[in-house]
């Protein structure tokens, strides 16, 4: 067997993309004053809650996660078909995620029909470490396959008061690479430029104002209206004042989210493509336990996506 270098540095990057819409499962899709999400997969209301199995509705996906006695996810186990094709661990220390590494990666045998593709969950497919100075994130960085190739970094700064103040963010992009069951595959030694970008946070009262540069040109403005520890609204024009996205919360009186109504480009502020399911608005459902037990995307008032959740003591 060998590994397909190429299908997987393509999942890697689509994974990395994802990260930021992983906490859609669990919660509002937005961190507090907008920072960049880095966490993942976030539980509330979890007392003696050991697993909970997410499963994904008309399709043959599912998600197992395994939680530690303090409710943080210790592992979680992917499947397709009842087939597990993969697995995150989660490390912790004084109660802070500082490591998640993720095995999801191919390996295959050169059948013509291409039927020889299997998922290898022992094969390191991406890792995050997260380092932490005075109780606050400092740095971030993502990390390519068991070669450990660096293809992120996120470089975090705070005003006195403790205030987000500024992103650096540097993306190490891979050479474009054909398959490699292609006869003539492309030559993987060039190392593409770093790309530098950062986000800027203002604050005012209940707003907060966050300017997107690629390198040193402004891509775009970004207004998030809080309300106590909600999120009201939050909206990315472009450079050119066009409207990227908008985000319109609203909450149940427990202060839970109960719907999100969504104006989306499919692009993020720096104009990359960020989007992998198309819908306009958002549903979430929870139990008495304000555990979280349905959400459902819509598009045109037509279910697009839903995800059930299964809690287990």
């Amino acid at each position: 067997m060998q590994t397909v270098g190429s299908c997987k540095r393509r999942y890697i990057i689509r994974e990395i993309k994802k990260i930021s819409f992983l906490l859609l499962f669990f919660w509002c899709p937005l961190p507090v004053r907008s920072q960049e999400d880095i966490y993942h997969e976030t539980f509330t209301h979890m007392k003696g809650t050991r697993k909970v199995d997410v499963v994904e509705v008309n399709t043959k996906k599912h998600m197992v996660y395994t939680l530690d006695t303090a409710g943080n996810i210790a592992e979680v186990r992917y499947y397709y078909n009842n087939i597990n094709c993969g697995k995150g661990v989660y490390i912790y220390e004084n109660g802070r995620l500082v490591n998640h590494k993720s095995y999801r990666s191919y390996t295959y045998k050169r059948n013509p029909d291409y039927s020889g593709f299997r998922w290898d969950s022992t094969v390191l497919t991406m890792e995050e470490n997260y380092d932490y100075e005075n109780g606050r994130i400092r740095t971030y960085r993502i990390y390519m396959d068991d070669r450990h190739i660096i293809s992120k970094q996120i470089d975090y700064s705070y005003s006195n008061d403790g205030s987000l103040k500024k992103e650096e963010i540097t993306e190490y992009p891979t050479p474009t690479q054909s398959d490699e069951l292609d006869d003539n595959p492309v030559d993987t030694t060039l190392k593409p430029e770093p790309v530098h970008r950062r986000r800027v946070f203002e604050y005012d009262k209940n707003t907060t104002e966050i300017q997107w540069y690629n390198k040193d040109k402004l891509a775009a403005t970004e207004k998030v209206l809080s309300l106590g520890n909600n999120i009201v609204s939050r909206t990315i024009l472009n450079a050119h004042k066009k409207k990227v996205k908008q985000f319109d919360y609203s909450y149940t009186a427990a202060g839970l989210c109960s719907d999100v109504k969504i104006v989306d480009s499919g692009l993020d502020g720096f104009g990359d493509d960020d989007s992998p399911v198309l819908k306009d608005k958002e549903t979430y459902e929870y139990d008495t336990e304000n555990r979280l037990v349905s959400k459902k995307s819509f598009l045109k008032d037509k279910v697009v996506t839903e995800s059930r959740y299964i809690y287990s003591r």
